[in-house]
């Protein structure tokens, strides 16, 4: 029997796109929560509330309005310090 149609729907793990937004992490080390909120899109408090349960659970670190947050407290101190050198703090 010949294909007449073909619908390809995509599914996302979950609705807060928390699969994606750990693989993301991992891959760069760290994430910047407005831009990762626009390329996602996702409203930011949204990513924000998702970021704060993730935390919970996993060892990202994350400053204390979520605008930062990193695969471990290592990473994030190494890139605050790196953020600090850069601005002249």
């Amino acid at each position: 029997m010949p294909i007449i149609a073909q619908e390809i729907i995509n599914i996302n793990v979950n609705d807060d796109l928390t699969v994606t937004i750990i693989d993301k992490i991992k891959s760069c080390g760290c994430i910047q929560t407005s831009k990762i909120s626009i390329e996602f899109s996702i409203p930011l408090e949204r990513l924000k509330k998702t970021l704060a349960h993730i935390a919970e659970k996993n060892e990202l670190k994350c400053d204390d309005n979520f605008e930062i947050c990193c695969a471990d407290k290592s990473t994030f101190d190494e890139f605050v310090k790196n953020l600090n050198e850069l601005r002249g703090d």
